[in-house]
């Protein structure tokens, strides 16, 4: 990094990698100047998500949707300006070697004309002063993202926000009436969200999401194999797809019109659509689909998020963290959208 010669190991979307160099996908570009241009015309990251999605604009290889949080990075990245900035992040020195975000305990390097720029650096300060004009604004009105998220993990209850000098814990409502009615401590929120964002960290770098994946959709090929219908399907569309190739060694070697070559293929497209149809209703009906459509939604979701997670929004609850349940002064249960139960300590000494 002091020499500059560092090759950082994420591209930035509007880029691919050619040799040692940035190079600029001008389709993708365009969709960088859309998003940074309707930024500055006022619109919401929310709004213009959702105006991609609906484009049916793609993300990522021609997969995934966009969300707010991927808009929010795309709008605070100095990479479209031509510059960059090394060592955002480092990972921590203790087992087992946690990414750690980079407040001041290391260097940063600040590396000018290092790629080809998609936005003017004008339009980029721009941008940066109209997210922090807004942020400010959103903090009066601000709403905590936890409402109807947080369980007692003793009784059950819902847990309730409580400020004490002006200070937000999360307590649970019977022993907010009376003390000695559950054993669960109230917990400062500050430690909720910290506990909640190395989650998200761990999910987003660990191993734990797709070897699920894959066990899931390993079961569901098997339950699925011994299904008669799919049986059935599965012949059907073999046997439809060696008929195709039989049409097209007809019409290659002139044994066939063309009009009677079209008519035959647009009539065994039709059959091929239908069966295929009909085995992704079938695959929707099968055990564990929700689960697997679940974490997939996780996986996209992270993969998509910021380098470093650092703050809690809705876009989490929507998509990763069902609920949340506090077991104890320093340990606490994160419910994912596909089941999994995961427990996070708070950090904080007990006894």
């Amino acid at each position: 990094m002091k020499k500059g010669i560092f090759l950082s190991p994420s591209v930035p979307y509007g880029y691919r990698l050619q040799g040692r160099e940035l190079e600029i996908i001008p389709q993708e570009a365009e969709v960088v100047k859309t998003i940074f241009a309707a930024y500055l015309e006022g619109r919401g990251r929310d709004n213009i998500a959702k105006e991609l999605n609906r484009r049916g604009i793609p993300r990522n290889n021609g997969q995934g949707k966009w969300h707010p949080f991927t808009i929010s990075y795309i709008l605070t990245n100095i990479a479209y300006t031509g510059d960059a900035i090394w060592q955002k992040t480092f990972r921590d020195e203790t087992i087992p070697f946690p990414k750690v975000q980079n407040t001041g305990q290391k260097p940063r390097y600040l590396v000018e004309k290092c790629n080809p720029a998609i936005i003017s650096k004008e339009d980029f300060q721009k941008v940066q002063e109209l997210i922090a004009s807004r942020s400010k604004t959103e903090k009066h009105r601000q709403v905590s993202p936890y409402g109807k998220h947080i369980f007692c993990g003793d009784c059950g209850r819902m847990c309730r926000r409580k400020v004490t000098n002006g200070k937000p814990y999360w307590v649970c409502r019977q022993r907010d009436g009376e003390k000695a009615a559950c054993s669960v401590p109230q917990v400062p929120e500050e430690e909720i969200t910290q506990a909640l964002l190395r989650l998200c960290n761990k999910l987003r770098e660990g191993d734990t999401l797709r070897p699920l994946l894959a066990q899931l959709e390993e079961l569901r090929e098997r339950e699925l194999r011994s299904n008669p219908k799919v049986i059935d399907i599965d012949k059907e569309l073999a046997r439809l797809s060696e008929q195709n190739l039989v049409l097209v060694r007809l019409k290659s070697k002139g044994y066939m019109s063309e009009s009677m070559y079209l008519s035959q293929l647009d009539e065994m497209n039709l059959k091929l659509h239908e069966l295929r149809k009909l085995r992704r209703k079938i695959l929707a009906s099968a055990s564990g689909e929700h689960t697997i459509q679940a974490t997939r939604e996780m996986i996209d979701h992270l993969d998509n998020a910021p380098e470093f997670i650092t703050g809690i929004t809705s876009e989490i609850f929507e998509t990763v963290v069902a609920k949340i349940f506090l077991l104890s002064a320093d340990r606490i249960k994160f419910r994912l959208h596909n089941g999994l139960e995961l427990t996070e300590t708070t950090g904080r000494v007990t006894g």
